[in-house]
């Protein structure tokens, strides 16, 4: 009980910490705001203050964040086996379409297009080979997700029908 009280105690600090600092670098950036174009590099050192601290604020919440969830499946285990399921067949689901589906042929297709484009192009927008892969992974993914959700409101209408 009393760790449980220790850590709200230093969750309200860090929280206020933060609150606090944040009404200060809003402050900061609504008085030294200036419309003139010249004097904007007075305001750049209090917005780089702001992001970074909305930055640590993110890492820290999102760390604390699934921290708290995988303690707290890992402590119920039991009552969590259909989630642990369904978290095997995302990973299945993901594996599938990241290391079986996603090809670069967009790299062999320049050739029926009469060479339009290069791979000094692609490189040049950021298409290397690594992310043509990534998102044609991702598309696939989102197609066999949405694939299943289809066949699991299907086969729920139909048992219904039947029943």
């Amino acid at each position: 009980m009393e760790a449980a009280k220790g850590i709200n105690i230093g969750a309200n600090v860090v929280k206020f910490t933060f609150a606090i600092v944040g009404v200060i670098l809003a402050a900061l950036i609504m008085f030294k705001w200036d419309a003139k174009l010249e004097n904007e590099s007075d305001i750049l050192p209090f917005l780089d203050g702001s992001y970074w601290m909305s930055l640590v604020g993110l890492v820290i919440c999102t760390v604390v964040a699934v921290l708290f969830g995988l303690f707290q499946f890992i402590t119920k285990i039991g009552k969590n086996k259909g989630g642990l399921i369904g978290l095997i067949a995302f990973v299945v689901i993901l594996a599938v379409s990241f290391g079986v589906m996603a090809k670069t042929d967009i790299l062999d297709y320049r050739n029926i297009r009469g060479g339009k484009f290069l791979d000094a192009d692609l490189q040049y927008n950021g298409l290397t080979d690594f992310w043509l892969t990534f998102s044609e992974g991702g598309i696939y993914a989102v197609y066999i997700l949405v694939a299943i959700a289809v066949l699991v409101a299907v086969v729920a209408e139909v048992s219904k029908i039947v029943k």
